[in-house]
């Protein structure tokens, strides 16, 4: 498995800070049950929303457990999956629509009926 680097990192953090495309994704417990050890050494202080854990993961990356670091890449790489497979919907869909905080999301999400077969397909994977 290649490493985590802060270049895929950041992405991540972004699109976790956000919302989620995905119920799978949305709760915790997928990151939590993988990072648990990790964030409990290395964020335990810290106050959980607006990817405010992530961000601190990012901080000690290359502290980070294996099976931690194997469970965000899998995450970043469906988010990157469900960016390819969204991004035609979001720019005809929600052009008018700042990013930031889970507003793109959120708009496909409105959308719904309105999207590709492949954004879709991401949007409930």
């Amino acid at each position: 498995m290649k490493a985590v680097t802060r270049g895929i990192l950041w992405p991540l953090a972004a699109a976790l800070s956000l919302a989620f495309m995905n119920n799978a994704l949305s709760a915790p417990e997928g990151i939590l049950s993988s990072c648990h050890d990790d964030v409990q050494k290395f964020c335990a202080k810290v106050k959980p929303g607006q990817g405010r854990v992530s961000r601190c993961l990012m901080g000690h990356e290359a502290d980070l457990s294996q099976t931690c670091k194997t469970r965000l890449e899998n995450v970043l790489g469906h988010m990157r999956e469900a960016r390819e497979a969204c991004s035609n919907d979001a720019r005809k869909l929600c052009n008018d629509v700042q990013g930031g905080h889970g507003r793109i999301v959120a708009c496909l999400r409105q959308h719904e009926d309105e999207l590709s077969d492949d954004c879709k397909m991401e949007m409930t994977r």
